[in-house]
C-alpha cells in the first residue's frame, strides 16, 4: 500500500491542477481476520501531506444518499408502471440500513433518510453512541433479519 499512496502523493504534489477524489473515507472495514484500516487513514494522509482536500464522492455525502434514493425510486416506478418521484419527495421515505454509525446511518439521517444500525460485520460495541438520535433514527439491532422485523412493524405503521 505504501507504494501506491506514495504515487498518488508524488501526482498530486507535482501536478498543481490535480485533485484527490475519495470514494469514502471510512475508518476501517471487517475482514475476515478482524477490522482492517479502512481508506480514510490513506485520504487524511495525502491531504495532510498535499495541502488539498479530498472530494469525497460516495458515503456519507448527502449527494451520494441523494442519488440512491432518486435511482431507488425511478427502479420502483420502472416496476409499476408509473414515472417514479423526485428524490426530495422520497428520501424520507428511505432507510439507511447499515453497520458503520457514522457513514451509514449518520450519513442516511443527516441526507434525510430513516436509519438503522445492525451490530454486524464492522460494528463496535457502543458505536451507536455516534449517532445523533432523531425521531428517524429506528435503533440498533442485532442482526439483519431483526432490523428487516423493524422495517416491516414501522412500514405497517405508516401504511395503515
Amino acid at each position: 500500500h505504501h507504494l501506491h499512496v506514495t504515487h498518488a502523493f508524488r501526482v498530486l504534489n507535482n501536478i498543481p491542477d490535480s485533485r484527490l477524489i475519495a470514494v469514502h473515507k471510512a475508518r476501517y472495514f471487517a475482514r475476515e481476520d478482524g477490522l482492517a484500516l479502512g481508506p480514510g487513514a490513506f485520504i487524511a494522509g495525502l491531504e495532510y501531506s498535499t495541502g488539498k482536500t479530498a472530494e469525497v464522492v460516495g458515503k456519507p455525502t448527502r449527494a451520494f444518499f441523494h442519488r440512491a434514493a432518486e435511482t431507488a425510486r425511478r427502479l420502483a416506478g420502472e416496476k409499476s408502471g408509473g414515472e417514479g418521484s423526485e428524490c426530495v419527495e422520497c428520501v424520507g421515505d428511505m432507510i439507511m440500513l447499515g453497520d458503520d454509525a457514522r457513514d451509514d446511518c449518520q450519513g442516511g439521517l443527516d441526507a434525510g433518510m430513516q436509519a438503522i444500525l445492525v451490530k454486524t460485520g464492522k460494528y463496535q460495541p457502543g458505536d451507536e453512541s455516534q449517532i445523533q438520535k432523531t425521531d428517524t433514527f429506528l435503533g440498533a439491532h442485532e442482526n439483519f433479519y431483526e432490523a428487516v422485523q423493524v422495517i416491516i412493524k414501522h412500514n405497517e405503521r405508516v401504511c395503515v
